[in-house]
């Protein structure tokens, strides 16, 4: 992993961490007061886990590994898989790629057998991670665009904006500027249109970094419409 990739990723990491905050708190209480080993729960523990994966990845990683156990106890082969995912993407951000790694091809071929979409758009998200960690997210993902409309047909905004800003930080990588700031722009109208707070954070800092790449002469607001 390179060194600017680390600050990147350390960068991405810090940035909505108070709105990820309030969002662990709002589930700590349901999560405390549901003990039974339930689909309740098991949702529960999903949640907390990718909260906490913009702020504390060991801790995300922990939660992920609950929430397999728990799946695996109710035979729920869907959420075992997602689960997985989870605990892999984690794992490739917090430096484990080799483990990383394995557990996100598991979790996409178990999720491509199950019909699990939740689990193929996670895993996908993890490798389009890894790819850009090992320095090869360029023009021409081979994960991008599968995740991007796996995404997109589930309706999770949360994997459609991580993937158009980190795709947008492998153009940078390729001295792409342009193309990167039509996809920042992309995830700031996503995260407006959807109240994402966390999601703008991420586009805006990546978007101010890229301004800065190109000589810091972009305006700060553009006047072309995002594609």
């Amino acid at each position: 992993m390179t060194r600017s990739a680390c600050a990147l990723i350390l960068l991405l990491l810090s940035i909505g961490a108070s709105a990820q905050q309030v969002r662990i708190d709002e589930l700590r209480r349901p999560l405390k007061a549901h003990s039974a080993p339930d689909a309740a729960r098991l949702q529960l523990l999903v949640e907390m886990a990718r909260a906490y994966g913009q702020v504390q990845l060991d801790t995300a990683v922990l939660f992920a590994d609950e929430a397999h156990a728990l799946a695996e106890r109710l035979g729920d082969a869907k959420s075992a898989a997602h689960a997985t995912a989870i605990r892999g993407t984690y794992e490739v951000l917090r430096g484990g790629l080799a483990r990383g790694q394995a557990d996100l091809n598991t979790a996409l071929e178990a999720s491509e057998q199950n019909g699990s979409l939740a689990g193929q758009v996670q895993a996908r998200l993890g490798l389009f991670i890894l790819e850009f960690l090992q320095g090869h997210s360029t023009a021409g993902d081979k994960e991008f665009e599968p995740a991007l409309a796996l995404a997109t047909a589930m309706g999770d905004t949360t994997v459609m904006g991580a993937l158009l800003v980190y795709r947008a930080m492998g153009l940078c990588n390729g001295s792409l500027l342009e193309q990167a700031m039509v996809l920042l722009d992309r995830a700031i109208a996503l995260g407006t249109a959807h109240s994402s707070h966390a999601s703008l954070s991420l586009a805006f800092s990546q978007r101010s970094y890229v301004r800065a790449c190109m000589g810091n002469w972009m305006p700060l607001v553009r006047t072309s419409t995002p594609r």
